[in-house]
């Protein structure tokens, strides 16, 4: 056996590592890295390039050797990725519609996706999400706008903007009506769509609920203690509606 950098390798590997197969390997190890969440320095740790040499003894020298490979492989790839994207919507058939979103993450971080939907070059509706920015201060209208605004121009879309969707809360009204101030769009009441299955929500718990959110809120043990019949109509209180409208689509294709 043969010495390297503290790693024993075969004298003889056997094997040829061509130019495609190598970026194969760079791209399958950068996305188990990141979707992992693992590390950058993992490239780097003396237990993982033995590994490495394990199963594939003929790309091992073409390995990474540090994480600043990583790290700029990643911006590197993400700013391409960009790039793709900004052509994709440029080359919209029409007007891009904007959905957006609040969302707090595990480590109490507050963050507004921002999804774009338009008709492509090849005539089919698509779907993107092109950013997910950090909120500062309180969910207001003010913050949220604040948020998205930049997003449109790093994304040169700011012209095609069509309807914006979101939830059916009024801060998002707000943020609405100060973008298209802010972008001069006009009027921003007929811009504003809401989010259907937001809606659906609200509309179920309105009629489960009442002024009374916990008065259908049974405890898994609490149901369990109850005769069969009454937790059959609780299951049939529950589902009747989405039955109903099952048979109704059924009756329609009838």
């Amino acid at each position: 056996m043969q010495q390297r950098a503290g790693v024993e390798r075969p004298a003889r590997t056997g094997m040829l590592v061509s130019r495609v197969y190598l970026n194969a390997f760079n791209k399958a190890l950068i996305s188990w890295i990141l979707v992992s969440h693992i590390t950058l320095t993992v490239v780097e740790v003396p237990e993982f390039r033995p590994l490495i040499l394990l199963l594939n003894p003929g790309i091992f020298d073409f390995l990474y050797k540090s994480c600043n490979c990583i790290r700029n492989v990643i911006i590197r790839e993400f700013k391409a990725r960009k790039e793709r994207v900004r052509q994709a919507l440029a080359q919209a058939k029409s007007k891009i519609h904007v959905g957006f979103d609040l969302w707090t993450s595990p480590a109490s971080v507050d963050c507004v996706a921002v999804v774009v939907h338009y008709v492509g070059r090849n005539l089919k509706s698509l779907s993107l999400l092109i950013a997910l920015k950090e909120m500062e201060g309180s969910h207001s209208n003010e913050n949220i706008a604040a948020a998205i605004l930049p997003v449109f121009g790093d994304f040169r879309i700011e012209d095609k903007l069509g309807f914006f969707i979101s939830d059916n809360v009024t801060s998002n009204d707000r943020a609405v009506n100060v973008l298209c101030g802010e972008l001069d769009l006009g009027n921003p009441v007929p811009r504003r769509l809401r989010c259907l299955e937001h809606v659906i929500n609200l509309s179920a718990k309105a009629f489960l609920y009442s002024n009374e959110e916990g008065s259908f809120d049974f405890e898994a043990e609490e149901l369990s203690m109850l005769k069969f019949e009454v937790r059959k109509a609780l299951e049939l209180l529950l589902f009747w509606p989405f039955q109903l409208v099952e048979q109704s689509n059924q009756s329609e294709q009838e």
